[in-house]
């Protein structure tokens, strides 16, 4: 694909601008009778479920976007009660730039002839030729791409199939060499995550992001047989409660037991009862691609990262002196968290997943333990670590909690006995199992379950208690 330098493409610009007037009168009439979104909403279309996902909007819309396809390229008008109808095709051009430039915005040929003009804050829809893949910053999208020229960038939204979104997203979030049980497992999670938030970005224009702020999308460029037919196997299957499409909320990995949505989040236990935390019965995170982890910080470096955060900026006065964690009854999970320092300064942080944020640097999830340790040498200089907070001597009056190494206190070594003096300030040790919010489906754990035997129905059952396996087609006709 070539590109010309800027000082160039504004002299061309210039040049075609003349040709773009000419098909003005043909786009303003397209832009009519084009949608103006405010609130996203899933759609059926023809009788298949479509979605809007953004790819690039808000601080992440672009400039320029350049578009490929085998077919060429219809431009046309979307609706939820026609579809698709092309007003203009363009079937020789096997690729396409949108691109925001001086006065406006426009789709052209890689060698600048115009294509057609972006009118301010109206959608236009384009996909390839005949309903094929379109290429997309170098990711395979089915669908149409929706490209909005608005506060001069564009936002571009991918509107496809609900069963092709899910393909999308199954081989973004596992590994395709999985189990199949597994891989259905993580469909089915998929299709209701997204029916249950269809609308989570609907004031944005859309309904669902290609981030993990959502569900990881890439399109289907990565996807394969057994991912494929993971998705087609299930299709329409959703995992349900009260006759609605669950919040099937999922994460990496998690240790034994997985976290309560109240827990981490502070949600309404009886608004989401399946989202409690679950005691799975087992625990093969050694094996997990970062599920047993441990980091060792130094009260100076752990105090200043810190108070690097803006909402703890400037708290914590020298190091971190002391920190208390706490965990509910049956949980392994912290779901608060003091930490103070030698002026009595302290910052209390409530909720696993802000305790998580609060040291995201040093842990992966909020399950885990605090030691704290102090470096000590001998006389002959040569350091240790011990772990004050379990040190005991023994004393006349009997043990004696070691808070920190003193002056006066004595090893024993071959030379004889030789004093220990402190050699630097504490250290805490943060180790702990699990990766991420730790509520609903272990992505792992379903992995692990699936290998030994079990099915997408028990493993989804074990993980989301009091639910249902349903299509989500029929859910209405079931009430």
């Amino acid at each position: 694909m070539k590109f010309i330098s800027t000082s160039k493409r504004k002299k061309t610009v210039t040049k075609v601008m003349a040709v773009i007037l000419a098909v003005l009168f043909v786009l303003s009439t397209i832009a009519a009778i084009l949608p103006t979104l405010v609130d996203a909403k899933i759609e059926t279309v023809n009788g298949s479920t479509f979605l809007r996902v953004g790819l690039f909007y808000g601080d992440s819309a672009v400039s320029s976007l350049a578009m490929t396809s085998d077919t060429g390229f219809e431009i046309g008008t979307y609706d939820a009660a026609s579809g698709f109808v092309p007003t203009a095709v363009f079937a020789s051009y096997p690729a396409v730039v949108a691109s925001v430039y001086e006065g406006g915005a426009g789709i052209t040929t890689p060698e600048w002839n115009p294509v057609c003009t972006l009118a301010d804050s109206v959608p236009t829809f384009i996909r390839a030729s005949g309903g094929g893949n379109i290429g997309v910053a170098e990711n395979l999208y089915t669908g149409i791409i929706e490209i909005t020229f608005v506060a001069g960038a564009l936002k571009v939204v991918n509107i496809a199939d609900l069963e092709d979104y899910v393909k999308g997203v199954v081989v973004s979030e596992v590994y395709t060499s999985w189990p199949m049980e597994a891989l259905k497992t993580q469909a089915i999670v998929a299709r209701s995550f997204t029916l249950h938030n269809g609308t989570k970005h609907g004031s944005d224009g859309f309904d669902i992001c290609a981030t993990q702020h959502c569900q990881a999308y890439k399109g289907i460029a990565t996807a394969v047989p057994a991912t494929n037919a993971a998705v087609d196997e299930t299709r329409g299957l959703v995992v349900a409660y009260n006759g609605e499409p669950a919040l099937t909320t999922y994460h990496s990995s998690s240790g034994q037991s997985t976290e309560s949505a109240g827990g981490a989040w502070g949600s309404d236990p009886q608004k989401y009862p399946y989202l409690c935390g679950v005691d799975t019965g087992f625990d093969d995170t050694e094996n997990y691609r970062n599920g047993r982890w441990s980091y060792t910080v130094s009260a100076s470096a752990l105090a200043e990262y810190i108070n690097s955060k803006p909402a703890y900026e400037g708290i914590l006065q020298g190091g971190v002196e002391n920190i208390v964690c706490e965990k509910r009854e049956g949980s392994d999970y912290v779901y608060k968290i003091t930490v103070s320092d030698s002026k009595g300064n302290e910052i209390v942080v409530e909720k696993s997943t802000q305790v998580r944020n609060l040291l995201y640097q040093y842990c992966k999830s909020a399950c885990f333990n605090i030691t704290t340790c102090c470096p000590v040498y001998a006389s002959d200089n040569e350091e240790y670590i011990l772990d004050t907070a379990n040190m005991y001597v023994i004393t006349a009056d009997g043990p004696k909690t070691l808070s920190a190494p003193m002056g006066g206190l004595e090893v024993l070594t071959a030379d004889g006995f030789k004093p220990v003096y402190s050699a630097g300030e504490k250290v805490f040790t943060i180790s702990g199992v699990g990766y991420g919010h730790g509520v609903g489906l272990s992505q792992y754990g379903a992995m692990t379950l699936a290998e030994q035997g079990h099915d997408c129905n028990y493993i989804l059952s074990l993980y989301y208690p009091g639910t249902v396996i349903a299509d989500y087609r029929t859910l209405g006709a079931q009430e």
